[in-house]
């Protein structure tokens, strides 16, 4: 479910606050000034800093051989490789946390449960990618029960952000579409957190976002992935 627009173009997120984000840590600043050099230091000490270099040069021929042996290892000795992993699983968490928390505080001001809200954002989903979705597609996509979905869906027409209608081809199969109002509702409430991360975007360059795009979407698809390697 991705709550975020993609409608504008480049970095840019769609009309802003549209329903349809779901889909880290910050870098650790460096030590301002680090090997810089004191102008009061005298010949004696430049020799022990050209000392210093040569044996942390050792060192760092040691850590080259360390590291082909068995990785780099972070201060608590784990393995820098696996450390970004997790600083990147954690950041993955967090963001999902804060946006389920922003979600429930729109829901809230709604009057709605989380699922509707969720439920408009997947509408909203379909009906830009030209596949208006069926109730029982919803269903799926919400992980609900047919009754669940069908009192979910009273609930949104009742509100005035969903209806339900034949197939233009398929009279049998029914479809649902959101409203006017429920783009306008969503843009509306959304738009604080669209303009707060587009703005956090902006220090990045097209290459660095097209690979935090690349991580995200395989994250995403390893986690649909191992939906069905859960335990039962």
């Amino acid at each position: 479910m991705n709550y975020l627009p993609r409608d504008r173009p480049e970095r840019e997120m769609g009309d802003t606050g549209d329903l349809g984000v779901a889909r880290g840590e910050a870098p650790e600043d460096g030590e301002a000034g680090r090997g810089a050099h004191d102008p009061s230091d005298g010949p004696h000490d430049r020799g022990d800093d050209a000392h210093e270099r040569s044996a942390g040069s050792h060192e760092r021929s040691a850590g080259s051989h360390e590291r082909s042996a068995g990785g780099w290892s972070d201060a608590a000795g784990e393995p820098s490789g696996r450390a970004v992993v997790r600083r990147v699983g954690e950041g993955v968490r967090e963001l999902s946390l804060e946006t389920q928390n922003y979600v429930d505080a729109v829901a809230r001001g709604l009057g709605h449960h989380r699922s509707d809200v969720a439920a408009i954002g997947a509408l909203l989903e379909a009906a830009r990618a030209g596949e208006p979705l069926t109730p029982s597609a919803l269903a799926r996509r919400l992980n609900l029960s047919a009754p669940a979905v069908s009192a979910l869906l009273d609930r949104l027409e009742r509100a005035g952000h969903a209806h339900r209608r034949r197939h233009d081809t398929d009279r049998r199969m029914i479809v649902v579409e959101p409203t006017q109002h429920a783009r306008d509702v969503s843009r509306a409430m959304f738009e604080p957190l669209t303009r707060q991360q587009v703005q956090a975007l902006t220090s990045y360059s097209d290459d660095e976002l097209a690979l935090v795009a690349r991580v995200l979407a395989d994250l995403a698809a390893a986690a649909r992935q191992s939906y069905d390697e859960r335990p039962r």
